[in-house]
């Protein structure tokens, strides 16, 4: 699974480390770029200019992007032809996986933290300040009700402005790379639900199916009404509704009938203009189905 395993690698790289240069100004490249000293593992690094920055964050989510289809169209590849017992364990192996990283990533939310990667000291040099020191100052000033005044000496070596700038810049990535790992997830449970719905499709022969002899719109009325008066027990979505793609791929399971899943879900929910047409023709032949509780 490369293309899988390729995607996790580029998920929960260390990214900070392609920001930093060790002296930029030895670099003809790096002639006339703005660049911020700081103190990243005990070494004192050059941070890049936050524009390019950006930039880089830019390149790195359109590279991850191209990675992330390729492991989806993977994944695919991996359940095709698979058994049930399989395909739970495929996709639970590689959200495992996902997940170990998603964990790394959350530490580095907080670039202030030093548990996250991204975590350095701009202002290491100075005796006067620490962006700790900023904090508690503000908490402790704002708590009495009082404004900070910024001609104050403690930030006559700290540019306040830059460093927001700065956490917002730094900070955007991981944030990214967490939903892009959160979506991979949810993709992976969706690819499991349809292989296994599909499988389930496949297991009963168009030979096997009882022969529907009236028209697909009596079929999907019928067994709409049969799910909303509690006779048939259809299959649910989270918020306790009726998951129509689902129940048609079912009944479809089961009945021999010239009509499309789309077209029968249309029937099947009982509350749509196509449902209401041929409620109304039944209505004039007096057709009546009890709720189940009333002939309980």
């Amino acid at each position: 699974m490369k293309a899988i395993t390729k995607f996790l690698e580029a998920l929960s790289d260390n990214y900070y480390e392609k920001f930093l240069v060790e002296n930029p100004y030895t670099q003809k490249k790096y002639e006339n770029k703005y660049y911020s000293e700081v103190l990243y593992n005990k070494k004192v690094y050059y941070e890049m200019d936050l524009d390019d920055i950006s930039l880089s964050i830019t390149d790195i989510l359109q590279k991850i992007k191209s990675k992330h289809k390729k492991a989806v169209s993977e994944v695919y590849l991996e359940v095709a032809n698979k058994s049930v017992s399989e395909i739970n364990s495929i996709i639970e192996n590689i959200i495992k996986s996902v997940n170990v990283n998603l964990k790394v990533i959350k530490n580095d939310f907080y670039i202030y933290d030093k548990k996250s990667r991204y975590f350095s000291e701009t202002n290491f040099s100075s005796d006067n300040f620490s962006i700790q020191k900023a904090i508690n100052i503000f908490s402790s000033e704002f708590k009495i009700g009082k404004y900070y005044e910024t001609e104050k000496a403690l930030y006559s070596t700290f540019d306040i402005y830059y460093e927001s700038d700065r956490g917002y810049v730094l900070n955007f990535l991981p944030m990214a790379l967490f939903c892009v790992g959160s979506a991979f997830i949810v993709e992976l449970k969706r690819i499991k639900e349809n292989a296994i719905s599909n499988e389930f499709f496949k297991l009963v022969s168009k030979e096997e199916k009882l022969k529907w002899d009236s028209k697909p719109a009596h079929l999907g009325y019928i067994m709409g009404m049969l799910a909303d008066l509690e006779f048939v027990n259809a299959p649910k979505r989270k918020n306790g509704d009726i998951n129509y793609t689902q129940y048609a791929r079912q009944v479809l399971n089961i009945f021999d009938i010239e009509t499309t899943e789309n077209t029968l879900t249309k029937y099947l929910n009982t509350t749509t203009e196509k449902a209401q047409e041929t409620e109304r023709n039944f209505n004039k032949a007096n057709f009546n189905i009890p709720h189940k509780k009333e002939v309980n």
